[in-house]
């Protein structure tokens, strides 16, 4: 197998620096002078921006100011999802520091500290999301216009909310109305077959709340690799709309209602290296209902119930050319039914507790499965305190208590402890550390999988006699505000898993023949490293957020690194507002290192490739006309890198767009 290269296109990259990077240059040389017309801004702005502040809920799954937390929790607020210019929660975390975003078949995934997108757990409000295929939720299709906040916890969290938590969980908030009325659209278009529009009408009377969110998406294929026919990304065509009603007859009593529907027709063409040519079609469904009835007795004490139901559906079909030999087609059905209670209370005022239980139960009708048909229920039970020995007022010293038991129906009883401290030494100083254990279940599809993908030229099996996965993580960092205009964030974590689930291929495939992929646990795997961030406010116009991370990610049985990790990756996002034109620009982008992969040739032979470094870079500019209108033009994917084996992104693309609201 030959490695293939990373092919900048230079006539087209040049054509973007001399487009649009001078303008920024040339806007960044005229912030001294717009910054001394302005010499007295209020300094609670400036630190708005550069200190994060707000309330979030996945740390403690209770309301908690952002300051207070004794785990870290980054957020991501709807104003900095706007500014970004991003579609999907895909696109939002692509250029964030401490992540990875993985693209494959599977869709676009999330690595944290160097875990897998299956050890990541994501949420919609709280709850858990379904329609994972071979271990990831694809990103790429949550779109990000019925979104109010997303919330990052990195580190291992099963202590609160069990399986799939040990490397970290993705909370995404979705947005409520907050005005008497309010409609708002938005409108692009971009090469590449990009088409994107989506609205959002909410209102509020007393004691209603409604918002509506509605959402069409388009885009071509891509190909990386002209030689041949297949494509490198499919096209598709996303539509889809969400609800969120609440109902608060008085201050303790609350109703929400949640509903959601989504829709996406994936196209794409594959070869396999016998010549065969396959047209691929994935439709894919999902389908949501949550009820969440909340009652708070008192400034302390609050009961919160909430059911929920969610539905996938994934239809496959393999078309191959001129020829009936190896079509295929496939049909994957997953239902996810969940009941929680949770009691939020105090015993004193220096004890916050968390107490709850959930109920899930799934089951999956695919002919991926050996059986066709398999299904589950677990059970939890999880308390947390937290702890303010020296006093409640301006508290110094925290300490968390939680633990989780799990009862699995295929795998028995799940214990997940951990313990959490935040000391502040300085009023602008938090040292935050932390201890936890994890787990994460076999799914079925890693159990009885039977898939093949003729068109690819592989096919995956799964093996029954998997062992769930565990780990311990420990978790230390700081968080400084230097100055108003200065925050420094700095985080170390290093995990332990046992019988790690990885991918390998099965030895001894003769040449020409259908790969074979099956799953296997490695005894022993860590993972560990070092995360950095800061915000800078470098004049009074702009604003500067950069980002280091370390990886050194092993697999301590083969005593190597763990296949597609890097272990350098450095971020940016740099922006400038020229107030007198109402106009602001943004730059943002992610270095990667080279990135290692293993391929088992034979029983006796693996053959290590490595990825070359690539850069990421993003522009974009939005005009202010008016309170109501808004233009927006961007850049995707700068320097057009892109590899159709191992970078199988998007190509460089332009678009540009109008937004308004009445």
């Amino acid at each position: 197998m030959k490695m293939k290269l990373i092919i900048i296109r230079k006539k087209r990259t040049t054509a973007t620096y001399s487009s649009g990077l001078p303008i920024l240059f040339a806007c960044l040389l005229q912030s001294g002078a717009a910054a001394a017309k302005d010499q007295a801004p209020k300094q609670q702005a400036a630190e708005d921006f550069v200190v994060p502040t707000g309330v979030v809920i996945s740390g403690s799954r209770s309301v908690r100011p952002l300051k207070d937390t004794t785990t870290a929790v980054e957020m991501i607020s709807r104003r900095e999802i706007v500014n970004s210019g991003a579609e999907t929660v895909a696109d939002l975390l692509e250029e964030r520091t401490g992540l990875e975003l993985t693209r494959s078949y599977r869709g676009a995934g999330l690595r944290l500290q160097g875990l897998d997108e299956k050890h990541v757990l994501i949420l919609m409000d709280g709850e858990r999301t379904g329609g994972r295929i071979g271990g990831t939720l694809d990103l790429s299709r949550i779109p990000l216009n019925s979104v109010e906040r997303v919330e990052l916890v990195k580190g291992p969290s099963s202590a609160l909310y069990g399986s799939d938590a040990m490397g970290g969980v993705v909370n995404i908030i979705t947005r409520n109305a907050r005005v008497p009325r309010r409609t708002q659209w938005r409108v692009q278009l971009g090469t590449g077959g990009l088409m994107d529009f989506n609205a959002s009408y909410g209102a509020q009377s007393n004691p209603w709340a409604s918002m509506t969110t509605v959402g069409w998406h388009r885009a071509a294929p891509y190909d990386l690799n002209p030689q041949d026919e297949a494509t490198t990304g499919s096209g598709h065509v996303m539509g889809h709309v969400f609800n969120r009603t609440a109902y608060r007859p008085n201050d303790k009593l609350s109703y929400v209602l949640r509903t959601s529907y989504l829709q996406r027709d994936q196209k794409g063409v594959d070869a396999n290296d016998a010549g065969a040519v396959f047209d691929r079609r994935n439709l894919t469904e999902t389908a949501s209902f949550a009820v969440e009835p909340s009652y708070r007795i008192d400034d302390l004490h609050q009961v919160k119930i909430t059911t929920s139901f969610r539905y996938f559906r994934d239809q496959y079909v393999s078309d191959q050319r001129n020829s009936s030999a190896l079509d295929s087609g496939q049909n994957t059905e997953e239902k996810l039914m969940q009941l929680s209670a949770q009691w939020t209370g105090g015993f004193t005022q220096q004890h916050r507790y968390t107490l709850g239980g959930e109920g899930f139960f799934e089951d999956l009708q695919t002919e991926r499965l050996l059986d066709g048909q398999k299904d589950r229920y677990r059970t939890a039970i999880f308390l947390q305190d937290e702890w303010k020995p020296f006093g409640t007022g301006e508290d110094a010293f925290r300490l968390v208590l939680g633990y989780r038991w799990d009862a699995d129906s295929q795998f028995g009883d799940q214990h997940s402890p951990k313990v959490a401290v935040r000391y502040m030494p300085l009023e602008r100083l938090k040292l935050r550390g932390s201890f936890g254990r994890g787990f994460r279940s076999p799914d079925f599809k890693e159990l009885f999988l039977l898939f093949e993908n003729p068109g690819a030229g592989y096919m995956v099996e799964g093996a029954p006699d998997l062992a769930p996965e565990r780990s311990s993580s420990v978790n230390l960092s700081f968080e400084w505000a230097v100055h108003r205009r200065i925050w420094w964030f700095v985080n170390l974590f290093h995990n332990e898993i046992d019988n790690l689930i990885n991918t390998t291929q099965v030895a001894n495939t003769p040449a020409g023949a259908t790969k074979r992929y099956t799953y296997h646990n490695i005894d022993t795997a860590r993972t560990q490293g070092v995360e950095t961030r800061t915000r800078l406010r470098l004049a009074q116009s702009v604003t500067l957020e950069a980002g280091y991370t370390l990886t050194n990610a092993r697999d301590l049985t083969r005593d190597r690194v763990l296949s597609g990790r890097a272990r350098h990756r450095a971020t940016f996002d740099l922006r400038y507002r020229y107030r007198p034109w109402k106009v602001r620009f943004t730059t943002r982008g992610a270095l990667v290192g080279d990135r290692p992969f293993f391929v088992q040739e034979s029983e006796e032979t693996t053959r290590r490739y490595v990825a070359p470094s690539h850069a990421l870079v993003d522009l974009r500019i939005a005009k202010k006309l008016n309170a109501k209108f808004r233009l927006f033009a961007g850049i995707e994917n700068v320097l057009n890198a892109g590899d159709p084996t191992y970078l199988p992104i998007q190509p460089l693309t332009w678009s540009a767009g109008l937004a308004g609201q009445m």
